[in-house]
Order: structure tokens, then sequence, then C-alpha cells
């Protein structure tokens, strides 16, 4: 299997339309299909997901390396840790927004300072570095 990291020119496309896609990874795509929605399937965190780690390497020695999930090499990579970026799904309601809706609702002036102060207060978000954020 090979990975494109640019766009097919129109020769490419017809000549890559005209291999088969064997049966077994057909299968699977079957299989991690089934049960999910239009939704899921158009959602970017399920389509695709890769995990990088940088190795020093001279631009000549750079690529792309597979390794078997069974090798010693393979059983440590497994054990890494993913780590995850804070998103918009996770925190839909920005500071500032809080903000303009709590003086809104309260008549009274109603600051980002104060806004840090309450999430700090009442322990809203967890300190910097937590192993739950």
């Amino acid at each position: 299997m090979s990975l494109q990291f640019s766009k097919l020119d129109f020769e490419q496309i017809v000549r890559l339309e005209k291999y088969d896609i064997p049966e077994k990874i057909e299968a699977l795509d079957a299989a991690l299909k089934t049960g999910k929605s239009e939704a899921e399937l158009e959602d970017i965190e399920y389509k695709f997901k890769v995990i990088y780690t940088l190795q020093s390497a001279s631009k000549s020695q750079a690529h792309i390396q597979f390794v078997r999930p069974d090798s010693i090499e393979g059983k440590e990579i497994c054990n890494v840790l993913e780590k995850r970026v804070i998103s918009d799904k996770l925190y839909p309601h920005k500071p500032s927004e809080v903000c303009s809706q709590v003086s809104k609702k309260t008549k009274k002036k109603f600051s980002s300072h104060n806004h840090t102060q309450a999430t700090n207060m009442y322990k809203v978000r967890p300190k910097g570095g937590s192993n739950k954020p």
C-alpha cells in the first residue's frame, strides 16, 4: 500500500482505477462502516488518525517506517500515550461569551478577570499539566 501526499494527475487516477481492492480490505472497510451514521462517517476524527514521532534524520534518510505490531519496537509504540488537544467540542463556551451572558442575565459588570476568578474558585478547569484535562 502506498501513501499519497500530493494531488494525483488524470493519468495516475486512470491507472489506479484499474486495480481491484483485495477482499480482506473491502471486508474490513465494510466492518468499520457498519452501524455508523452518515455524520459519524464524515467526522474528521473517525476518518483518519495518525500518531507521529520525530526522529533526527537527514533529508535523504527521512522516511515513513512501518513496524510490525508484534515486534519489540511495535510493542513499545503501543505503550505510547496519545496526547489529546482540548477542542471546541469539549469547551464550546468561550470566556468572552460567558462574560457577556452573565452580564446580561445579572445586569452587573462581569469581566474576563471575574471569569478567571470564578473558574479558579469553583475549580471548573483542572490545573495545567493535569492527567485529566
